[in-house]
């Protein structure tokens, strides 16, 4: 049984009858998706991870001719990145085969646990990763340019870029993580009434 089966059989069931999924099928499913929901994960922190490459080597080769201010602003762009890439990796938990060997509940509880995580880590995303990596562009510019029509024409830039990282942000949370954790909400509430 397929997962959209699945789930379009949990949710068009008649209230009257009782139609249930082993539990063998049930890990099944969310075996299937936790694979899936991996390789995306790991797509995602990969093309962080290539990005953040040229943005390190082309600031650290600045670093030694640019103004003070702008040193500031390298230093916390770099730790920034170090920062960014420490967060994605420790929201990055990976499931084992093992993991599936435990009882259907605690295995649906953990992939829910798993997909909340990424939940919380993309709807914050302005405090760990647009916020600092923003400031430090912001005063690599200022040390660049001072107080300037071109500084404030820059700010505005950044304000936008970070308007539209979080809502793309957002519209990935509702468009693909939400209906995944309403998905494992369903399946978890037909292996407790198993």
């Amino acid at each position: 049984m397929r997962i959209e089966e699945a789930h379009s059989l949990w949710k068009s069931q008649d209230q009257n009858l009782e139609t249930t999924m082993a539990d063998n099928e049930i890990l099944e499913i969310v075996k299937k998706r936790s694979t899936k929901f991996d390789e995306e994960i790991h797509k995602r922190d990969r093309r962080e991870l290539i990005a953040v490459i040229p943005v390190v080597i082309l600031f650290l080769f600045v670093f030694t001719s640019v103004p003070a201010m702008s040193k500031v602003g390298v230093v916390v762009i770099l730790l920034s990145t170090a920062f960014v890439l420490w967060t994605l990796r420790g929201a990055r938990r990976t499931r084992d085969e093992q993991s599936f060997q435990l009882p259907v509940t605690a295995v649906v509880r953990e992939e829910l646990t798993r997909v909340d995580r990424q939940i919380r880590l993309l709807t914050g995303v302005f405090w760990w990763y647009i916020a600092p990596l923003a400031t430090g562009a912001l005063l690599f510019v200022w040390g660049v340019t001072g107080p300037s029509w071109f500084m404030l024409g820059y700010a505005a830039f950044v304000v936008v870029v970070a308007m539209i990282i979080v809502r793309l942000n957002r519209t990935a949370v509702d468009r693909d993580l939400r209906p995944k954790r309403d998905e494992l909400l369903d399946l978890l509430g037909q292996a407790e009434s198993a």
